[in-house]
């Protein structure tokens, strides 16, 4: 077998095992024996990296929050291969964002096709501003949306900021 070992290997009964993509030179001898004359042959194999694909997962955040982790998802990929690389997105404001390569992903046995994916960034919630009021030593507060009102006694509230 030639200097690329990682495409095949050979076991000592002379099994040989495909293990990665690339190409590598098989010679194959066959000493003299009663039967046949020796014989040498050298034989090139090219193994084909595997399509795989990965898909960028989409996202949802708020406005402001901590990033989501952004993840993937592998289709063909191999128990017990790995792939190397990561993901990003850019944009900070309420909006639709593409989650792309930030370092591509790679591993020499696979030929790999990339799908982005998309994070949904929306608003925060604004607070509600309430209108209050001081009426006659009560405060007057508008609930909005359920039309209700509440009153406090001014004497209640002598710590708070009012």
């Amino acid at each position: 077998v030639s200097a690329n070992i990682g495409v095949l290997r050979v076991a000592s009964n002379g099994t040989v095992t495909i293990i990665g993509a690339g190409t590598v030179a098989v010679t194959v001898t066959k000493a003299e024996d009663g039967d046949y004359a020796a014989k040498l042959g050298t034989l090139d194999i090219t193994v084909s990296p595997k399509a795989i694909m990965v898909t960028a997962d989409n996202k949802q955040k708020i406005a402001g929050a901590a990033d989501p982790k952004l993840t993937y998802t592998v289709h063909g990929l191999l128990k017990g291969d790995a792939l190397i690389g990561s993901l990003k997105y850019t944009g900070n404001a309420a909006g639709s964002y593409d989650i792309v390569e930030d370092v591509p992903f790679s591993n020499s046995n696979y030929t790999i096709t990339f799908v982005k994916g998309t994070i949904t960034i929306t608003e925060a919630e604004k607070p509600i501003v309430t209108p209050w009021m001081w009426f006659g030593g009560v405060l007057l507060v508008l609930i909005l949306g359920g039309g209700l009102v509440t009153m406090v006694k001014r004497s209640k509230m002598r710590n708070s900021r009012y």
